[in-house]
């Protein structure tokens, strides 16, 4: 648990964090999905221990993501096919922006189809594409809801992950600004060329500036790369 809040109005089967112990019976999950021993369960008890008459909220902490390309990730369960209104209800994701009353959906699964009868979900969104470009502290949550008639909810959450993927290209070197493995005299002519400007083809140091310092750079490397 790194800070997460439970809200809602449901009656009966508020998220909680535990190690599953209900044994899989009335559509809850029977174990975790990472096999860590423990995840988020809608009312985590033997028996009966499903949603109950309106909406139990999972909320993360706020959490930062500066810069962009960053990718959310988690196994989900959501069972809504037991009781007496099978295949009504959904499970929402959604996220706001720190400071913002907004929530945005990230996904919504069901009421009917693929992943709404149980089983463990691995999903990831790119959250560049979701709307986050540029958004650096943001918040998620996950809505499990018996609204409409009477049926068994049963929703699980777990490993959670946030990741980011970057490339270095170990075939460049300090500058090389023409890319051709060697640090010459043809990197000093594209300074030149583009001296007091901020043209990349230059910029030997990534200052934003093409100057005087670009040449040192390239003559402190001179040489092949």
């Amino acid at each position: 648990n790194t800070g997460f809040t439970v809200s809602g109005d449901a009656v009966d089967g508020e998220w909680e964090l535990g190690i599953p112990v209900g044994g899989g019976l009335r559509g809850d999950p029977p174990t975790d999905a990472d096999g860590s021993g423990s995840c988020w369960l809608t009312d985590n008890v033997e028996g009966n221990s499903d949603v109950d008459d309106g909406q139990t909220i999972l909320t993360s902490p706020t959490i930062e993501i500066p810069g962009n390309g960053w990718i959310l990730s988690y196994a989900r369960w959501f069972s809504n096919n037991f009781g007496g209104a099978p295949g009504a209800d959904v499970l929402t994701v959604q996220w706001s922006e720190e400071g913002d009353s907004t929530w945005n959906v990230l996904e919504v699964v069901g009421p009917a189809g693929e992943g709404t009868t149980g089983g463990w979900y691995d999903v990831s969104f790119d959250l560049d594409s979701a709307g986050l470009l540029d958004i650096e502290v943001f918040q998620f949550r996950v809505i499990a809801e018996d609204v409409g008639d009477g049926s068994v909810i049963e929703v699980g959450l777990d490993a959670i992950s946030l990741a980011r993927l970057t490339c270095d290209d170990d075939n460049q070197c300090e500058g090389d600004v023409d890319g051709n493995g060697e640090v010459n005299v043809n990197d000093i002519l594209n300074v030149i060329a583009a001296f007091g400007t901020n043209d990349p083809s230059g910029d030997a140091n990534g200052d934003g500036e093409v100057d005087i310092s670009d040449i040192l750079l390239i003559i402190s490397y001179w040489g092949e790369c």
